[in-house]
């Protein structure tokens, strides 16, 4: 799955929903025994880490109310859909 379709479905959804999901059986994260991995963002909300795939990580950007807002793919191993544009970051965020 492209990682773009993931994202999509999380965008503007609590955090507490996509840790639920985390925790199924058949997710990654729980087949591999992830552990939560969060680092503080200077402008006061925080990154959740979601392993997806081997070398493949998704940057969730939360804000304070534990909302899904942003999020960056990271790692060698994320498919992303093809783009004219090499130039377009795999940014996105939502306005709160």
């Amino acid at each position: 799955m492209p990682i773009e379709d993931l994202t999509r479905e999380w965008i503007a959804r609590p955090l507490a929903e996509l840790k639920q999901e985390m925790k199924s059986p058949d997710s990654y994260a729980s087949k591999i025994g992830w552990k939560d991995t969060t680092y503080p963002l200077p402008n006061g909300n925080y990154v959740y880490i979601q392993p997806v795939s081997t070398d493949c990580y998704v940057h969730w950007e939360v804000n304070q109310g534990g909302t899904i807002i942003g999020y960056r793919a990271k790692g060698n191993g994320c498919k992303q859909e093809e783009s004219d544009n090499n130039n377009i970051s795999n940014i996105q965020i939502r306005s709160e």
